[in-house]
């Protein structure tokens, strides 16, 4: 699957041209996630957040971020991320 990805990236600027670059960080972001993969999923996460242009945006990348630091078991970041996911 991975290849696939790589080989649509490689030859595909849709996603750049329609400036939805936020939405496709967040897809595969959880792609990543999926797969367990869990510093690529942050990266995109992150990304994701950098990125986002609305209100929407940002509380998928918040709550991205919130279930990753859940899965990885540290609890400091909840602190942290519930409050900005929750005002969103």
């Amino acid at each position: 699957m991975g290849h696939y990805i790589s080989l649509y990236e490689s030859s595909s600027r849709l996603y750049q041209e329609l400036g939805a670059y936020g939405l496709y960080a967040f897809l595969k972001a959880n792609y990543y996630m999926g797969i367990q993969r869990l510093d690529s999923a942050e990266w995109y996460y992150r990304q994701e957040l950098f990125l986002s242009q609305d209100k929407n945006e940002m509380e998928a990348a918040y709550k991205g971020l919130y279930e990753l630091f859940q899965k990885r078991g540290i609890g400091i970041f909840r602190i942290f991320f519930v409050p900005l996911y929750r005002q969103t």
